[in-house]
């Protein structure tokens, strides 16, 4: 259900490209200067943006829909503590009416 409404591209930020990365660094980078932001500052400003970028496209720091205080990864870790087992997500496909996983 989560997987469905909020459509994550990536599972962690370890699996985004480091080209990605930078141009979406880029991007937020321009928009700082564009809106006048201090130099000394625009790198922080950045990093801020770059950590909702993440929580939008990298499930595990997605906030779960039905308690958005909670992320994916907390989620995870607490149904793990709560059986003693270690679960952990090991994939994820998101299939849409009319689409193909293309596998």
């Amino acid at each position: 259900m989560h997987i469905a409404w909020a459509n994550p591209d990536y599972m962690k930020r370890e699996d985004i490209s480091a080209d990605s990365i930078e141009k979406e660094r880029d991007v937020h980078r321009q928009w700082a200067i564009k809106e006048g932001k201090p130099e000394k500052i625009i790198e922080r400003i950045v990093d801020g943006r770059m950590k909702e970028y993440y929580s939008r496209v990298c499930l595990l720091e997605q906030p779960f829909i039905k308690d958005e205080d909670q992320t994916i990864e907390d989620l995870v870790k607490a149904a793990s503590k709560a059986t003693g087992e270690d679960i952990k997500i090991a994939r994820f496909v998101r299939y849409r009416v009319g689409e193909t996983s293309g596998d």
